[in-house]
């Protein structure tokens, strides 16, 4: 075996092969002639002392020999063109890149860094899409998602923003005409503003000093199935409000809505909820992708800028 004859060149002709099951194709593309390609391949399998490929007069198709050169050719392509990539990174910082976000967050916490961002890499063209349903970037084709929630999909790879923290509000309104709760049991006086969406009304979750979740019902006054939605029903004094702290951060900091039994911790879900930034899981993400997430972590900051001044706030 003689490993030392394979090149990057002879790599990429193979991989080229195996797509296109010809030597035309390839030879077409590569512009040249298709025996040198023939040839090629030939010298690569008597460098390796195994044949790659079943060749008939239809088609050309890998061995199991040639499927786990292929499997290794494709890897050593793509990390080689990812490192072309970062040595040259404030050049490759331009073209295209497809965001996908939660409308209420991209409203509070993509939209007003944008411009920075463009500023920055001026060459870089933004596509955002808002949407608060899930959406595959596997199947609509999007470079970065901004998501809120747990992470389960091993076919995608996420680099976490901040864990998200839960609270109970209600507007100086409403408590005015309401009076403050002061125990759980006084919640049953009380109306709630709620999310709904396609799987129904999210639930309220609430930590006792045993440690035990227990199910808050409040009648709803209002359901929206919209975060902006329902953080102004409760500044206009609908009723409580169960908020995340990423979209009650500017109306608590600005006295439009206050803390309600900020004592327990509350949640829709007992699991971790994150916020996350979200690409699919090649190797390498691309410059431009990681550029724009190592953008967002700066701005966002650890803990992030929301939840600045939050144990003052809530305790």
């Amino acid at each position: 075996m003689n490993i030392d004859a394979i090149n990057l060149r002879t790599l990429r002709f193979f991989v080229s092969v195996c797509h296109h099951q010809n030597f035309s194709e390839t030879a077409r593309l590569e512009n040249v002639s298709p025996s040198m390609i023939s040839r090629t391949i030939q010298q690569l399998e008597e460098s390796l002392g195994v044949s790659l490929l079943y060749r008939n007069t239809r088609s050309i198709m890998p061995t199991e020999a040639g499927l786990q050169l292929l499997s290794s050719a494709q890897k050593i392509i793509e990390e080689l063109s990812w490192l072309k990539q970062t040595l040259h990174s404030q050049e490759a910082i331009q073209g295209l890149i497809r965001l996908n976000a939660p409308i209420s967050f991209t409203q509070q916490h993509i939209l007003p860094h944008l411009a920075e961002l463009q500023t920055r890499y001026p060459q870089l063209d933004i596509e955002l899409t808002q949407k608060d349903e899930y959406v595959d970037p596997l199947k609509h084709p999007t470079d970065l998602l901004f998501r809120i929630g747990m992470l389960a999909d091993s076919s995608l790879k996420a680099r976490i923003l901040a864990t998200v923290k839960m609270g109970l509000f209600a507007s100086p309104d409403y408590v005015n005409q309401h009076g403050m709760p002061q125990t759980l049991d006084d919640l049953a006086d009380h109306k709630s503003v709620v999310y709904k969406g396609h799987l129904g009304v999210e639930p309220w979750l609430v930590q006792l000093p045993n440690g035990q979740w227990l199910r808050q019902q409040i009648p709803a006054a209002l359901a929206v199935n919209n975060g902006d939605s329902m953080l102004m029903g409760a500044i206009q004094g609908l009723g409580l409000a169960l908020l995340p702290d990423w979209l009650s951060h500017h109306a608590v900091s600005q006295g439009l809505l206050t803390p309600v039994l900020a004592d327990y911790p509350w949640t829709v879900r007992v699991e971790p909820t994150y916020v996350s930034a979200i690409y699919p899981n090649s190797r390498q993400a691309p410059p431009s992708v990681r550029t724009v997430i190592d953008f967002f972590v700066e701005k966002y900051g650890s803990p992030p800028y929301w939840q600045e001044g939050r144990q003052q706030l809530v305790k």
